[in-house]
């Protein structure tokens, strides 16, 4: 699978994981900022890193959580993309 194929894999599977907690947005959903617009609260947003950690098979650490990349969509895929090469 390409590069662009796995990170759109990626979005989708964030994206998809998202829309369970709450409204996103019809555009720029790449740039949506999920965690500063409430979708995810605290609780949940332990729920969701583990998620993410099982689903990829990654691990993410306080620094990722912590980073501005880890607050919208498309940097948090990118991430995801760079721990699972």
């Amino acid at each position: 699978m390409g590069k662009n194929k796995k990170l759109i894999k990626i979005q989708n599977e964030v994206t998809t994981y998202l829309k369970k907690c709450g409204n996103l947005p019809k555009k720029n959903l790449l740039n949506f900022r999920y965690l500063d617009q409430g979708i995810i609260d605290s609780l949940n947003l332990i729920k969701f890193i583990f998620f993410l950690e099982k689903k990829f098979k990654i691990k993410i650490k306080t620094k990722d959580s912590e980073s501005d990349q880890f607050r919208y969509i498309g940097g948090l895929a990118k991430l995801i993309f760079k721990k699972i090469k």
